[in-house]
């Protein structure tokens, strides 16, 4: 059903559904309440009985009850003896300075990684980038010069 909205809008399509083809494995039947597929928003599409509510809903607490009954084990932590700081990474990029020199583009890269207590790795990252081209053939020219930075922040998860 095609709905027109207005003239700065595409048309709208509404669908009306008719049937609905499903397993009966946990579900035995479904029931269409409102038909027409449109923009209204209708609070109740599939009716529940409050019995299968009532069913649901104790299966959705029955493991947490179960698991409640069993006895728990207490683990004794261990007083965590690392330094904070325990290193320092820098790196850079060997590749982009070569491709400034030669070509006509190409960065400065570095980066700076942390080891705080060998579990948490901030990374900071930062540069310099330039391109400078024209082309002959085409006629098309660019250039362009930005500065690069970054934060990443890693967990190593045991």
């Amino acid at each position: 059903m095609p709905h027109f909205e207005s003239v700065d809008c595409s048309p709208a399509i509404f669908h009306k559904v008719t049937a609905i083809n499903y397993t009966q494995h946990t579900i035995d039947s479904i029931v269409i309440n409102q038909p027409n597929v449109t923009k209204q928003c209708y609070k109740e599409h599939f009716p529940l009985s409050i019995s299968r509510a009532l069913i649901f809903s104790l299966l959705l607490v029955l493991p947490v009850s179960v698991g409640a009954q069993q006895k728990k084990k207490i683990i004794a932590v261990e007083q965590d003896t690392l330094a904070l700081f325990r290193g320092i990474a820098v790196s850079t990029d060997l590749v982009g300075p070569a491709q400034l020199a030669f070509g006509s583009y190409g960065q400065y890269q570095a980066a700076v990684r942390l080891n705080l207590k060998d579990k948490w790795f901030p990374i900071f990252e930062f540069g310099y980038g330039k391109a400078d081209a024209k082309d002959i053939t085409t006629k098309l020219a660019f250039q362009n010069e930005c500065t690069i930075w970054s934060y990443r922040y890693g967990l190593e998860l045991k």
